[in-house]
């Protein structure tokens, strides 16, 4: 097998880019694919979900690693609580990886978002 089929994809976040990473519905463990961050250090983010209808149980979290790999990722900041959604700034971000983590949903429809600043 060539060894560019052997690799998995990871889009690249920019310094002002707003990247869409979940539009879809989700359950307890869903994460979005991981987003490789430039110079992986010292970034503020900001990430936010919005729902399609009020859920009656919410919890989000941004999460970052240095690797790529699911054993590597960990909790980064405040998780997003609040069955209205919302935003939340993360300062001084030193990671090459970000995703969102659902890590209580209601299976309800939601977009999460992350920007760098």
């Amino acid at each position: 097998m060539p060894i560019w089929n052997a690799v998995d994809y990871v889009e690249t976040l920019n310094r002002g880019q707003v990247k869409t990473v979940f539009a879809e519905t989700l359950s307890d463990g869903n994460e979005s694919q991981a987003m490789a961050l430039p110079g992986g250090k010292g970034m503020d983010l900001i990430w936010e979900v919005a729902f399609g209808s009020t859920p009656t149980t919410v919890n989000y979290q941004l999460q970052t690693a240095i690797v790529n790999a699911d054993a590597s990722f960990h909790d980064t900041g405040p998780a997003i609580t609040a069955t209205a959604g919302g935003a939340v700034t993360v300062a001084d971000i030193v990671a090459n990886f970000v995703r969102i983590k659902a890590v209580d949903a209601d299976t309800e429809t939601v977009t999460a978002k992350i920007l760098i600043k």
